[in-house]
């Protein structure tokens, strides 16, 4: 076999034909799926009705060679962005939103106060660095703007998600007026300006 015959080993193949019009995070969903199938193997027995879960040996080396294929996949894949054109970048993680609290504001995020703040759910936005961080029962969602017009199309998605900032206290007044008090925060300062 003459050199030119030979296939070169320089030239890159496509991993996926699909890869171009699917974004990481869909390819993650389709891995973590994936790695549960594989993990059930020694137990085919079991689960021999649930689809997807190998059912011999050759199927099991089918599966393995495509959980390569879709981790080589997923390092060539694009970002998922969202409807504002910022890059959207999602985990997991077993926690509660009470250690974000605590290591986030070293990072220069300041949470964002909304109603529905608890143990398994808060909003933190870093203004230095157009990051918004959401965590919501695990899922931690992390969206990066590249410019600070995107960044104010996101605050303001924000605001109407969550409403304006609750108020820290009311006071009733003589007269009978309610008065809320909001806490000054940049972020809030931000979006009265949006």
């Amino acid at each position: 076999m003459t050199s030119s015959q030979r296939p070169s080993l320089t030239r890159f193949k496509p991993l996926c034909s699909r890869a171009g019009r699917v974004n990481r995070t869909e390819i993650q969903s389709m891995i973590d799926e994936l790695r549960g199938y594989v993990a059930l193997y020694p137990k085919r027995r079991d689960y021999a009705w649930h689809p997807g879960v190998p059912q011999n040996r050759k199927s099991l080396a089918r599966a393995t060679q495509r959980l390569r294929h879709l981790k080589r996949a997923i390092k060539t894949a694009p970002f998922e962005v969202n409807r504002r054109g910022n890059r959207v970048d999602r985990s997991f993680r077993e926690t509660g939103s009470y250690e974000f609290a605590h290591k986030l504001p070293a990072q220069g995020f300041q949470q964002y106060p909304t109603d529905q703040d608890a143990v398994w759910f808060g909003v933190w936005v870093n203004l230095a660095e157009r990051k918004v961080f959401t965590f919501a029962e695990g899922d931690c969602i992390v969206v990066l703007c590249p410019t600070q017009a995107s960044f104010i199309k996101e605050m303001e998605h924000l605001k109407s998600c969550y409403g304006p900032p609750p108020a820290f206290m009311w006071a009733l007044d003589r007269n009978g007026t309610v008065t809320r008090h909001i806490e000054s925060a940049p972020i809030v300062e931000l979006l009265e300006a949006a």
